[in-house]
């Protein structure tokens, strides 16, 4: 996503979370504005995952709960993470609902992988959209404009 310079401006000096950088900005310390800025939990703000890796969503799999699936259950789950090349939108309806198939309201999977929805984010990402990294650039140049 696009960082908007003017709204990393507001943030860094008069937004709710300013007093996170303000013994930075008039020193102008970029790796430390970076770091508050890029670190996860700092805020306690959270972010909708849009999309998960097939590693992610396998491991949220408990085994016995595997076996116990019909062969059509099994096909679908493995079509699932097998084909998620560059990541499963775990933010689809379709497959949210493809999920709900496979794994039943009562399973611990099921629960384990509604837990991928949401994680803990960085204000950058609060601020931007998910998977942003505000660059050190980005804050020498909101600092530094008029």
């Amino acid at each position: 996503m696009t960082i908007v310079i003017s709204a990393l401006r507001t943030e860094l000096l008069t937004g709710s979370f300013a007093s996170l950088y303000s013994a930075f900005v008039p020193t102008r310390d970029l790796n430390a504005m970076g770091t508050v800025i890029n670190t996860p939990g700092l805020t306690g703000s959270s972010i909708t995952v849009g999309t998960v890796t097939a590693l992610d969503i396998q491991q949220c799999v408990v085994a016995a709960e595997y076996i116990g699936l019909t062969q059509p259950q099994r096909d679908l789950w493995n079509a699932l993470v097998t084909t998620a090349v560059t990541g499963i939108a775990i933010s689809n309806t379709l497959i949210r609902a493809q999920t709900a198939v496979v794994w039943s309201a009562a399973t611990v999977t099921r629960s384990n992988l509604a837990l991928l929805q949401t994680r803990s984010c960085s204000r950058g990402e609060t601020l931007f959209g998910e998977n942003t990294v505000v660059d050190l650039n980005s804050l020498y140049v909101a600092i530094t404009q008029p």
